[in-house]
């Protein structure tokens, strides 16, 4: 790199060069050999890593004067993108000028130590070209040639318009940089696709003596058509390059009407942008827009989700948006196919089709070698038969082939390869990482009802490749934009041109010895994208600005123009400070301390620079208020030792030449009452105020009836002046007949109002340190009652000092809001619990009540109604800065009577043993077995048709257990571990037992007997009984439908084997017996034979998803 200090700078930067099997970058830089110049050492960064070098010049201030060159290549962080090839269809933004005087990336430049070395002219001469003008050289060289021994005239010449050559040497003149005040780029240079440019940068430092020093940094500058990752959101980033690259779905979404669309809600505009700026942009592009719009708070940006859920939820809502546009019907014609569902009888003349639609195709990759059998596999025919025979209306079950054949395909056609699926071991999803094959053509024919018009032939245009396991990884894409076999790679910000093999045959999983490469176990292609070759040119037609409406782009640029005036705003923040200016009018109806609430005011913001003078700022405030200067006086609140914040006294006219920050202290926010005379007093001017001798002070008038105060206005008065003189004064102010006699007290802090008793001793002697600020309040003396709640205004303060807001949640209700109530810190137990039960309409004493635990947002140990602390000390372990709040929940008994009774929690199921549900009992201490019977007798719901009478049963494992007998003790039954109980009615014929029936234990199950669910019970069971009888009594207990009834098999299933009962068999009741070896004491019985229903689960499922993760939705 050669520069030249007189009149130009020349920048020439050679050897931009990338190996594409290592992805790595390295640049050299030269130097003339006349130049006594050092010659700069060569860098190499990795592809993943920055790619900014950041060279610094620093020269002297007068002439021509000898100036330190110091080279330095610097890596600052992964901000900064790698750039587009040049077959992305990336279009130079309208109107953009060459050097855009906004750039501005150098962000991490850090001064370097000067050095001084002789500089010689000579070799400007060999650079400089015409009159230093912006001289661009870009040249191929040969890879094995050393840079430094081949001379610029021996590069190949030919080469010189390659764009995807490794290798280029380029210049850059800047004219008159001394004079230069914004960044300047140089012409783009294209090297393996990406345009490199040069950024120069003046910069302004402050020197050891204080002294503003002027220096120039300039860095190698490459940025392409890329996205941010704003945490997790590679998933997304990849498929939004995708549709991006799916051309005629960019033109229809820039067509989409949006001239009245909220900036902010409107997923269209903000698609939109996403698109204009991927076009037209050098920079990395940001979603937080998009992600914004789709309704998602900052932690959906950093959750992991599937790329093709995410596929469908977006194609769906383009979809909708579309609806009534001119670009309706988009999304259907290029991504929907159709499939046809069909079943067809073997034996009689019956058959069902459906034609359904689909926006992607779900293969599957387990056992499959490629996408030909994945294929077929989907096509693949199933016979009903047996059990599964197919019910042919009057023809009866019949033996039939169900399956799928394809209908049409689409013009755009996403493959989704199913690495994600269930195992039923594990309980939980897995990724299959087997090998799977595909291809950049194929030809679907064969899978198609009909042969088409035109051949089902598809180019492969991107693979989204996943990299790692279920529970997260990373998501990159390959996409060939042009369906020309040029293949690139997408990162997140980072985007290179790849080889065809990199991009299909690495993808492929499982492992390969023959790939030069080695890959990674868990990276494989996750989802395809093949266009179809007759619709190829239409679906990837270029998109221009002309295809842009006209007021997009101004839209856009108008959002750009205003996000760089509100970046500039935020780099001069240091430099501005905000004034919040009160009104008077702001005092009237508060009702604390001091004049008014600061976190509820309504200020009037002023932006003033921190330099600027008292003067400048008045002048400003009287333009902005349309108020003559002499009509305005500033007080600036002031924090008081005491905890009070009041107005004080601002000497405009010896502090005019001061600067804000000066006479603010340097407090930013800075708040001040502006003082103003009032349109009807007749005055010209404000009053004059004498720093030394005057004092102003502020009075509030207290209600005793209506328990408020009433702002009253100010005053200016001598400090000799005396209470009595305020009288008069505050009688006129609230109106009162003249000679009303008032009681005046002193608003000191906010726990302490102290009454003047002295009227006509001299201000300065009565009230406590008198200051500017001061608060009289008043109140009638000829007006008091002392029956009041609040008499006077000491009890009034008194009240409001120890005044909080309680948020009441009822802990048994699941996302209860709860109710607020306003109540006094100094609340005892039973204050608080009346005032709550009067609240709910419930008896106080039906009401417990929880304190948060240990500053967490959830209740913690109940309290006992003898509690004998106040209020704020159930608060304190609240949540920081947040609502202060108590659970409760209302009990069946009064809380007094919780000390002799022991909480027992336990279910409740009905009679058809449908659901389950908690039930809170509340025997007594020291009780047995049979008093929660009693207990659970007085709350329960009870069948007509049962004998009146409850049990007690033990559920583990979804089966159903022995109870503990009605004589043990309580304590004895809650020993550990914990067991779960449950409460059920006997039914009538299983009150009294023969001696050939027995109670056998019954569960569901559905293909493994380990695999248990719904609700067990119990059955009665006769001895050589036909089986028959027994399934019609369960059918009648479970009240089950018959046709669902027919689909359940039968097992005996002892030590986790199970029998199935054939048609026609009858009961031995020695079989429900337990054997020998049988373990009765485990929590399970293992062993213990038990009657099994299998039968397919419809019962909801329990959520496995993980704790990061949540289903996508796009709430706008």
């Amino acid at each position: 790199m050669t520069i030249n200090i007189d009149e130009a700078l020349v920048l020439k930067t050679a050897d931009i060069g990338r190996a594409a099997s290592k992805h790595s970058l390295k640049i050299n830089t030269l130097s003339s050999k006349k130049s006594k110049s050092p010659v700069a050492q060569g860098a190499r960064v990795d592809d993943k890593g920055p790619l900014k070098f950041v060279q610094r010049i620093f020269s002297k201030s007068r002439g021509s004067n000898p100036v330190a060159i110091k080279e330095i290549s610097k890596s600052c962080g992964r901000q900064s993108p790698v750039a587009r090839p040049d077959n992305m269809n990336h279009t130079p933004a309208p109107d953009r000028q060459q050097h855009d005087p906004n750039v501005n990336q150098v962000e991490e430049m850090e001064t370097q130590e000067v050095e001084t070395v002789e500089t010689d002219k000579i070799w400007v001469e060999e650079f400089m070209k015409g009159n230093g003008g912006v001289v661009m050289n870009d040249v191929m060289k040969n890879q094995e040639t050393s840079s430094s021994d081949m001379p610029l005239a021996c590069l190949d010449a030919e080469m010189e318009d390659d764009e995807a050559r490794s290798e280029a040497t380029f210049q850059f003149t800047v004219l008159n940089f001394r004079s230069l005040k914004d960044s300047v780029l140089s012409p783009p240079c294209y090297v393996r696709n990406l345009p490199w440019k040069i950024m120069v940068m003046p910069r302004q430092a402050p020197s050891p003596d204080r002294q503003q020093q002027k220096s120039l940094g300039f860095f190698l500058q490459c940025n392409g058509e890329s996205l941010k990752n704003q945490g997790a959101t590679c998933y997304m980033n990849s498929l939004l390059q995708t549709l991006y690259f799916t051309n005629q779905l960019r033109k229809a979404v820039y067509k989409m009407p949006t001239e009245s669309d909220d900036s902010t809600r409107s997923v269209a505009l903000a698609l939109q942008r996403v698109f204009y700026e991927l076009q037209f942009s050098d920079k990395p592009v940001g979603t937080k827009k998009l992600t914004k719009s789709f309704g998602w708070e900052t932690l959906d940006s950093f959750m992991q989700h599937d790329v093709q859920e995410f596929l469908r939820v977006l194609l769906d809502k383009l979809e909708s948006k579309m609806k009534g546009t001119c670009v309706e019907g988009t999304v259907p014609r290029l991504f929907e196919g159709k499939m046809t569902s069909y079943i067809k009888c073997k034996n009689v003349n019956v058959s069902s089709t459906r034609v359904e639609t689909f926006y992607d195709i779900q293969l599957n990759i387990k056992g499959k070698k490629n996408i030909d059998e994945s294929f077929k596999d989907y096509i693949n025919t199933e016979t009903l038969d047996g059990e599964n025979k197919y019910d042919a209306g009057e023809h009866g079950l019949q033996e039939a082939e169900k399956g799928v054949i394809f209908a049409s395909f689409p013009p755009v056609l996403h493959l989704h390869l199913m690495r994600f699926q269930y195992d039923p071991i594990t309980d939980s999803s897995v990724k299959f990482n087997d090998r799977f094959e595909f291809y950049e053509h194929i030809n679907l024919d064969a899978y198609l009802q009909e042969k088409p018009e035109t051949p089902a032939d598809y180019t492969l245009h991107a693979v989204l490749v996943h990299s790692g396991d279920n529970h997260g990884g990373h998501y990159v894409v390959f996409i060939n934009p042009k369906g020309d076999g040029k293949w690139c790679k997408f990162d997140d910000d980072v985007v290179s041109r790849c080889t065809k093999q990199e991009a299909i045959e690495y993808n492929y999983g499982g492992h390969d010895d023959d790939l030069s490469l080695t890959v990674r176990h868990c990276t494989n292609a996750y989802m395809l994208v093949y266009i179809r070759d007759s619709q190829l040119k239409t679906v990837l037609q270029e998109v221009t600005q002309a295809d842009i409406p006209t007021e997009l782009s101004e839209r856009l640029a108008e959002e750009k123009r205003i996000e760089t005036i509100r970046r500039k705003e935020r780099n001069e923040a240091h430099l501005y400070m905000n004034v919040n200016v009160v009104l008077e009018e702001a005092f009237d109806g508060h009702q604390g301390n001091d004049l008014y609430d600061p976190e509820r005011a309504h200020y009037r913001v002023f932006r003033v620079r921190k330099q600027a003078t008292a003067t400048e700022l008045m002048e400003m405030l009287a333009e902005n208020f349309r108020y003559p200067q002499s009509h305005l006086r500033p007080w600036p609140f002031s924090a008081r030792s005491n905890q009070t914040c009041r107005p004080t006294c601002l000497d405009i006219t010896n502090d005019q030449s001061k600067t804000v920050a000066d006479i603010s202290e340097n407090m930013n926010p800075w708040n001040i009452f502006l003082e103003m005379l009032p349109p009807d007093s007749g005055f010209n001017l404000l009053p004059p105020f004498d720093k030394e001798n005057d004092v102003v002070l502020f009075f509030k008038f207290y209600d005793p009836k209506q328990k408020r105060i009433h702002y009253c206005g100010h005053h200016y008065l001598p400090i000799a002046s005396r209470p009595a003189d305020l009288i008069p004064i505050l009688n006129k102010r609230a109106g009162f007949p003249p000679g009303t006699p008032l009681v005046l007290y002193e608003e000191i802090k906010p726990d302490f109002v102290e009454k003047i008793n002295n009227y006509n001793e001299p201000l300065e002697k009565v009230l406590d340190e008198l200051m500017d600020g001061d608060i009289i309040v008043f109140e009638r003396a000829d007006n008091r009652h002392e029956d009041m709640e609040l008499p006077t205004c000491q009890d009034y303060f008194k009240y409001i000092f120890y005044k909080v807001e309680v948020q009441f949640v009822d802990k048994t209700v699941p996302n209860d809001p709860g109710f607020t109530m306003e109540l006094s810190m100094q609340m005892r137990y039973d204050q608080m619990a009346r005032a709550v039960g009067q609240r709910l309409n419930v008896d106080p004493f039906l009401i417990q009540f929880f304190k948060c635990q240990n500053y967490k947002d959830t209740p913690g140990l109940p309290l006992r109604y003898s509690y004998d602390g106040i209020l704020k000390d159930l608060l304190v372990y609240c949540k920081p800065k947040c609502p202060k709040k108590l659970f409760y929940q209302i009990l069946s008994i009064k809380v007094n009577e919780l000390d002799n009774k022991k909480q027992f929690k336990c279910l409740w199921v009905g009679p058809n043993y449908k659901e389950d549900k908690e039930l809170i009992l509340y025997p007594n201490k020291g009780g047995k077995v049979a008093d929660i019977l009693e207990e659970a007798a007085k709350v329960v719901d009870m069948s007509q048709e049962g004998s009146g009478r409850l049990r007690i049963v033990e559920v583990s494992c979804h089966k159903v257990l022995p109870g503990p007998e009605p004589e043990l003790t309580l304590d004895q039954v809650t020993i550990s571990p914990p067991r779960l109980y449950r409460i059920e009615e006997i039914p009538r014929d299983e009150v009294n037992l023969s001696e050939d029936e027995i109670l056998v234990p019954c569960a569901h199950f559905h293909k493994q007997v380990y695999a248990t669910f719904g609700i067990p019970f119990y059955a009665r069971v006769k001895h050589h009984e036909p089986f028959q009888a027994l399934k019609d009594r369960l059918q009648q207990k479970l009240d089950i439908p018959d046709k669902e009834w027919e689909k359940y098999n039968f097992a005996i299933v002892t030590n986790g084997r199970p029998n199935y009962i054939s048609e026609g068999a009858t009961i031995n009741i020695l079989d429900f017996r337990p054997n020998s070896s049988a373990n009765l004491s485990l929590p399970d019985a293992t062993g213990r034979p038990w009657l099994g229903l299998e039968h397919i689960n419809k019962t909801p499922k329990r959520s496995r998803v993980n704790y990061l993760e949540k289903a996508i939705k796009i709430y706008n």
